[in-house]
């Protein structure tokens, strides 16, 4: 009987055949090992990222939710005075005066104490729309300081002199003041529209109707940036033209006047000239008599083929328009 040996001795087949198998093993292993991925470390920082915003937002809104609380707890019961109620960006003839006042009164009366009350606010703007002098309200909010109103108002344009006293109307006709404000008041640095027949609206913020009132308001527009505007007195929509009945409008100065003519805008008629032409002949009769437009307190007539001149002066009670009899001829004029 031979010794069974349990190992196999240096240099064997045994031995080398183990040694292979080992090192291709070993080999194996570090092929398999995984490589570095960028584009995967790139979208975990993505997700930390996200993770670390969405955190904040809540530390934030968590933070802020407790700051408004706190503010409406401290605001709820306050009422809404008038002082506490700013017209963002209000124009000259509305910011500190009565018209100012009667806003923040009106706005003030229907916002509740209570800060998260949205339908006060909306009360708010819809009365605030009534008042004649406000053309829109774009929107009543909440701030730390008070309550802001943004909104559009009407500009005044001309008075107009009817027979029961001054009104105010704005660039579209509508009558935002009457009688109880402003009879007794002279135009301060408004246009007036004299003999006017139709009636002024019964109630404020409503268009005044007729062709009078649109033609003096059109023509208003046209010539009031106009060097010689401060020295027309006064826009008579009340005469007529003695051949067709039609509105003949009159600049009524303080010793003569212009006879304009058709409204603007009105149809080109043949036996008138363009508004436009209106307009630069008064420029050129500016510059040549000293500023004034009635040629030395005459009466000019600006919207014949030729401009006419008549020696008699317009009266505001003249119920035709001055004819041009004993008409001289401008030559040489404008």
């Amino acid at each position: 009987m031979g010794w069974f040996l349990p190992f196999s001795l240096p240099g064997s087949s045994t031995s080398k055949k183990g040694r292979g198998k080992g090192k291709g093993k070993g080999r194996g292993k570090k092929k398999n090992q995984k490589q570095w991925d960028p584009q995967r470390t790139l979208l975990g920082l993505k997700v930390i990222g996200v993770a670390a915003v969405v955190v904040g937002t809540g530390l934030v809104w968590t933070a802020g939710q407790s700051a408004l609380i706190g503010y409406a707890q401290q605001q709820r019961g306050r009422a809404v005075t008038p002082a506490d109620v700013t017209l963002l960006d209000a124009p000259p003839w509305i910011a500190g005066g009565k018209i100012e006042q009667r806003l923040q009164d009106a706005a003030a009366q229907r916002i509740k104490a209570d800060p998260f009350d949205g339908r006060g606010l909306q009360d708010a703007a819809a009365m605030l729309t009534l008042d004649p002098w406000v053309a829109e309200v774009k929107q009543v909010r909440r701030t730390p300081a008070g309550v802001v109103v943004e909104a559009g108002y009407r500009q005044p344009l001309a008075m107009v002199k009817a027979r029961d006293g001054f009104h105010i109307v704005d660039t579209e006709g509508v009558r935002l003041a009457g009688p109880a404000y402003w009879q007794a008041l002279e135009p301060a640095g408004l246009p007036l529209i004299t003999n006017v027949t139709v009636a002024p609206p019964r109630e404020l913020g409503l268009p005044w109707e007729g062709a009078e009132i649109e033609a003096g308001v059109e023509l208003v527009k046209l010539l009031r940036e106009e060097s010689f505007a401060p020295q027309i007195l006064a826009y008579d929509v009340g005469q007529r033209d003695p051949r067709t009945g039609k509105l003949a409008l009159v600049l009524q100065t303080d010793g003569g006047g212009v006879i304009w003519g058709r409204p603007p805008g009105d149809a080109w008629a043949v036996a008138e000239v363009s508004t436009q032409e209106k307009v630069d002949r008064l420029r050129r009769i500016a510059e040549t008599y000293m500023g004034r437009i009635d040629m030395g307190m005459q009466t000019v007539f600006v919207n014949t083929q030729r401009v006419q001149t008549d020696n008699r002066p317009i009266r505001a009670g003249d119920s035709n328009v001055v004819r041009p009899t004993d008409v001289q001829h401008a030559a040489g004029r404008p």
